[in-house]
């Protein structure tokens, strides 16, 4: 899934990038800085789409989802609001409402069902619109009680698409819908789909970057059908500030003769990644480190790749942590 490499570059990363730059070379430049961590990042409209875009707009503005990697190792996701000379006139840091439990009445009789948190009507809404250089995003609505989040993707406020599947979870506090008639719907997707969804009904993503990786992981691979493996990674990631992190005890040679074996199927980059991940474990082995300390230190795109390697490390029996049994 991550390993199309030649010399270490993502072969298809850059034939994408290299399309986009050719097909866009007239951009309307801005400069974007979080609000949260003070990361800038230059951020390009390209001039003629987005006229195209304010033709159509309600208001003059048109909408752009900047994500980024933030402090907890985990993306930031902002909607940028732009009028026709390319100017940033609002933004939006997009996240999770507080979680507040409805009041219950004085003569609410006992259920053994899970108590909702919020109404459907009461679901914040939150909408992002980010094609990435990389993939195509699929377009989604993700509806979870829980969290209390109705979230669209790549679809407008004012859609009147009809969804092609509707999958709910098991106990119904999750739903997704799929609008994307660009990109057929299958037994794999099917698949991949309830299996996001009764996961997040049991780990309810801490946050709004927790649950953009989930989808993020779910474009990569929804072309097969979901794993053992694949799971266990979907819950390391919601789980990532939870599980503590320590190198089990291991001779030294053994130790390396494991870690070769591992670094037999994978490039030079994740290698590299893997060493560097070895030795921040071993230099914390008295602290108290989690997977996202791990992941916070690592580059912008590599959040996916550290829980991969980590999962790797845990099949080879060289590290130990502890986490919540759900998550095993």
């Amino acid at each position: 899934m991550f390993f199309i490499n030649y010399n270490g570059k993502n072969i298809n990363s850059l034939i994408e990038k290299i399309r986009y730059i050719m097909n866009d070379l007239d951009l309307m430049q801005t400069l974007f800085i979080c609000e949260a961590c003070g990361k800038k990042k230059d951020v390009g409209f390209p001039k003629e789409k987005h006229q195209k875009l304010i033709a159509q707009s309600a208001n003059g503005l048109v909408r752009y989802t900047i994500i980024h990697k933030c402090n907890d190792g985990f993306p930031a996701i902002t909607n940028l609001y732009v009028d026709h000379n390319g100017d940033v006139r609002s933004r939006t840091m997009e996240k999770f409402p507080p979680m507040v439990k409805k009041k219950k009445s004085a003569f609410m009789v006992p259920s053994p069902t899970i108590n909702r948190n919020y109404d459907l009507e009461d679901l914040k809404q939150i909408f992002i619109h980010n094609q990435s250089l990389d993939k195509k995003l699929l377009k989604l609505r993700v509806r979870n009680e829980f969290i209390g989040v109705d979230l669209f993707v790549n679809l407008s406020e004012n859609n009147d698409l009809n969804p092609l599947c509707s999958i709910q979870s098991d106990f119904g506090f999750t739903t997704i819908e799929y609008f994307d008639t660009d990109v057929p719907f299958t037994p794999n997707l099917e698949k991949w789909f309830s299996m996001i969804v009764n996961l997040f009904d049991m780990l309810p993503p801490a946050t709004l970057g927790n649950l953009w990786e989930i989808l993020n992981y779910l474009v990569d691979g929804k072309g097969d059908p979901p794993s053992d493996f694949d799971e266990r990674l979907m819950k390391r990631i919601l789980t990532s500030h939870e599980i503590i992190v320590k190198l089990k005890d291991v001779d030294p040679t053994s130790l390396q003769n494991k870690l070769s074996l591992i670094k037999e199927n994978l490039d030079s980059a994740n290698s590299e990644l893997l060493d560097q991940m070895e030795k921040i474990i071993e230099e914390n082995s008295s602290n108290t480190l989690t997977l996202r300390d791990i992941i916070r230190l690592s580059d912008e795109e590599d959040t996916l790749k550290i829980i991969y390697l980590f999962l790797l490390l845990e099949t080879k029996d060289i590290i130990s942590y502890e986490t919540p049994e759900i998550a095993a």
